[in-house]
């Protein structure tokens, strides 16, 4: 037993000091791609890339579907834009929505939502929280895909062809509180963790989309291609799709090109 844990401290050990030389080093221009050596022969990760192409009419239907939804939520839903700056105010009702949305074994810490905003190295994360009748009902967050380790949430992120140029915006949750989930906020949320990241100069985004809870057909939907199904994701029960929406040299069209957002 003894050597078994000294193994496992090392494995973990080895895997810190690569994330600093693998990161430290694309920050410099270099990028080495051990993930695709460590997965070579790995059927379930050949994934096709290639097929996830920008789709300018699909993405000016989106822009139409994003203009209404800021039209129905007038009234209705005030949208707080979390920050580095304001986090503190808002980390209670951040973790509200958390308790009520997830199973214990799945559900963040206010440890782990703060350490987000708090990180050097990576751009801030693009956070909405929505409040109905002054109550939180619902959150979404993701940041840069750099800063999630693959040996943790998969090496499909590692494989992913933009990966450690930071361009890649990762979308980590979308939580709606269970008695909101019947109407189109999700709709919305997954609207809003799209046009924000773009606006901030992203040109693709990936998730880990949960296939037991309708969020990942919405993906579908939107236009994110499915690559993959992890099984056990994060080390739970639960078996997530991994989807890609490329959105380079895409532009908003219509009324939403002149919009602020809502």
């Amino acid at each position: 037993m003894k050597i078994i844990t000294i193994v496992k401290k090392l494995v973990r050990l080895c895997r810190r000091v690569w994330r600093q030389i693998e990161l430290g080093a694309a920050r410099r221009g270099i990028r080495i791609p051990l993930f695709k050596v460590l997965t070579i022969g790995r059927k379930k990760y050949r994934m096709d890339f290639k097929s996830v192409q920008p789709d300018q009419e699909n993405f000016n239907s989106l822009c139409k579907r994003y203009k209404i939804s800021q039209d129905k939520a007038s009234g209705i839903y005030d949208i707080v834009i979390v920050t580095s700056e304001n986090v503190d105010r808002y980390i209670k009702d951040l973790m509200e929505v958390e308790v009520k949305s997830f199973p214990e074994d799945f559900r963040g810490s206010e440890g782990r939502l703060l350490y987000r905003f708090r990180v050097k190295g990576f751009r801030e994360p693009v956070c909405y929280l929505y409040f109905r009748d002054g109550k939180p009902i619902a959150y979404s967050l993701g940041m840069d895909m750099e800063f999630f380790d693959p040996f943790d949430y998969g090496l499909e992120i590692g494989l992913h062809p933009e990966y450690l140029r930071f361009t890649t915006f990762y979308i980590e949750n979308i939580s709606v509180v269970p008695e909101e989930r019947q109407g189109w906020l999700t709709l919305r949320l997954l609207l809003d963790i799209i046009f924000g990241p773009k606006r901030k100069g992203y040109t693709s985004i990936v998730s880990h989309s949960r296939i037991d809870n309708g969020t990942m057909d919405i993906a579908i939907k939107l236009g994110f291609k499915h690559l993959m199904v992890h099984k056990q994701f994060l080390g739970a029960n639960i078996d997530a799709s991994f989807n890609w929406l490329n959105l380079q040299g895409l532009v908003e069209t219509g009324a939403l090109a002149s919009s602020e957002g809502a």
